[in-house]
């Protein structure tokens, strides 16, 4: 092949013999790729302390 094919997910386009497609990328998967945040478990992971702290502030969860 010799067209190239640019996906740019931060303008949500596709780019390739002079044109230019609009394309949807959730959100969510759009900054996980555009900031480098690859591990939503260890995302999750990181969030333990915040989540049981919260748990514990909730009169139905406190124990």
């Amino acid at each position: 092949p010799a067209t190239e094919v640019v996906l740019d997910v931060a303008a949500q386009e596709v780019r390739f013999g002079g044109q230019r497609i609009a394309v949807e990328v959730r959100a969510t998967a759009r900054d996980a790729l555009v900031n480098g945040r690859w591990d939503a478990i260890g995302e999750l992971l990181d969030g333990l302390p915040a989540v049981q702290s919260r748990a514990r502030a909730l009169p139905y969860l406190a124990a």
